[in-house]
């Protein structure tokens, strides 16, 4: 591992638990794992070729449409960030380093700041891990930091292991009709195969689906290794982004505050986004909770 990371390390009554953070590839999480009786346990998995298992979206979660759209009177235009995707997507957080500010044996807080350029509002946003048992916390504080609102939204990009009858359970309301282009065109019904509710089997699963009304918890179940995890959310944080590619061993399941597209959705769909008033801050946390056995 590269002594660049970041360790978090807690030890308590069922072993040892362990979270790696790169603040040079957007203060993201390279490992979540636990050791219980000498077996380990990756609660978080890499996806595709890299290192990176979990990341921070913000100011914007998903997809904005050829990354043009209008507020407040003001035509914007984002540049498409990660090719050969066409559109601007996930923000920019993820594609920049941050810095630690702080950092004890189970805790750190890392920064980032962006300077108004072709996203044309300054904002800071700190990020705050903590790592009490085995329970991961992680809390994203966006200040708004230009001096009118600012449209925004925030979530979380964890990669999930998909083997062994990876079951998904949640409470959801509505499913969120996509183009070919994963952009919305309307709410419907969730349909009966997606049902959350009874839950998903993600193992065999090819999805990149969105749901709406998310009750701000899910909960993962690995049935055939006798191991689960539960994800919470803050409760302004209540859509969820299921991803489970073809030919991978990972999914995402990725809790998100604004609709994809959503700052081209106002007046179209409910709630697409949020804004942050000049020198205000607002702050969303999630947590992961590991069951084992």
């Amino acid at each position: 591992m590269s002594a660049n990371l970041l360790t978090l390390t807690s030890e308590h009554a069922r072993g040892m638990s362990q979270v790696l953070v790169n603040p040079a590839a957007g203060a993201s999480i390279s490992a979540y794992r636990s050791c219980v009786g000498g077996q380990e346990v990756c609660w978080f998995q890499s996806g595709h070729a890299s290192n990176v298992a979990c990341f921070a979206m913000v100011p914007f979660c998903s997809r904005i449409s050829a990354g043009q759209f209008s507020y407040a009177q003001q035509a914007i235009s984002l540049t498409p960030n990660l090719p050969p995707e066409p559109h601007a997507i996930h923000g920019h957080g993820f594609q920049q380093a941050w810095q630690v500010d702080a950092q004890t044996a189970d805790a750190a807080t890392l920064s980032y700041v962006y300077n108004a350029a072709s996203w044309p509002w300054s904002y800071r946003c700190e990020q705050r891990l903590r790592l009490q048992a085995d329970v991961l916390s992680i809390e994203l504080y966006l200040i708004n930091q230009s001096d009118s609102p600012m449209p925004y939204g925030m979530g979380l990009h964890p990669y999930f292991p998909k083997h062994e009858g990876l079951l998904l359970t949640a409470e959801v309301d509505t499913h969120l009709q996509l183009n070919d282009e994963l952009l919305p065109t309307g709410l419907l019904d969730v349909p009966e195969h997606l049902s959350l509710h009874k839950g998903l089997l993600l193992e065999d699963q090819l999805l990149d689906d969105v749901f709406c009304g998310w009750r701000h918890e899910a909960h993962l179940n690995w049935v055939g290794l006798e191991r689960s995890l539960q994800m919470k959310a803050s409760v302004d944080c209540d859509k969820l982004v299921v991803w489970a590619p073809a030919g991978e061993k990972f999914c995402c399941i990725e809790p998100i505050s604004n609709l994809p597209d959503g700052f081209n959705q106002a007046g179209r769909l409910p709630n697409p986004f949020a804004t942050l008033a000049a020198g205000a801050s607002h702050a969303m946390a999630f947590s992961f909770h590991p069951q084992q056995g």
